[in-house]
C-alpha cells in the first residue's frame, strides 16, 4: 500500500487545488477504503461554493463512493480486506428511534448522514465506519423491488 495519495481539495470556497496527503490508518471500527469511483451530488457543489452548512476548510468533496476494503481498523469483523463496498449518502440507521422500532428505517430520525461523517471520497483513499456499508460484489447493483 503506498503512503500518500491526491485529492483535489476545496482550500476556500470556488478554490479547487491539488494536494497529496499521507494514507490514514483506520480507526477502530473503522475501515479504509481505495476509492475506485466517486459520485458528485449538490452537496458537493455547496462545498465547492463554500455554502455547505458547518463547513470547514480545507475540505475534500464527495461522499457517495464505491471501492475495496484496504485496511481493517480494531473491531471490524463482518469485512474483509479486498471486499467491495459502496458508501452512500444515507449510510445507516439509529435502530432505536419511532420509525426504526417498527421497522420503517427509511424514516429513520437520526440516520447517519455520510458527508457529516465521512467528507472525503473524492480522493484515493477515504475511512469509513462500516455501519455505512452496502456489499458490492463484482460491481454488481443491487436488485430493486417493486
Amino acid at each position: 500500500m503506498k503512503s500518500t495519495y491526491k485529492a483535489l481539495e476545496v482550500s476556500a470556497p470556488g478554490n479547487l487545488r491539488l494536494v497529496e496527503r499521507s494514507v490514514p490508518e483506520p480507526g477502530a471500527g473503522q475501515v479504509l477504503i481505495r476509492v475506485e469511483a466517486c459520485g458528485i451530488c449538490h452537496t458537493d457543489a455547496a462545498t465547492v461554493t463554500g455554502i455547505y452548512p458547518g463547513l470547514k476548510l480545507p475540505r475534500v468533496p464527495g461522499h457517495e463512493v464505491v471501492g475495496r476494503i484496504e485496511a481493517l481498523g480494531n473491531g471490524v469483523s463482518k469485512w474483509k480486506i479486498g471486499q467491495r463496498v459502496g458508501v452512500g449518502l444515507i449510510g445507516g440507521e439509529d435502530g432505536v428511534c419511532e420509525p426504526c422500532r417498527r421497522g420503517d428505517i427509511v424514516n429513520c430520525q437520526n440516520p447517519v448522514v455520510v458527508p457529516t461523517k465521512n467528507p472525503s471520497g473524492n480522493q484515493a483513499t477515504t475511512r469509513s465506519h462500516p455501519v455505512t456499508f452496502r456489499n458490492n460484489p463484482n460491481g454488481k447493483r443491487p436488485a430493486t423491488k417493486n
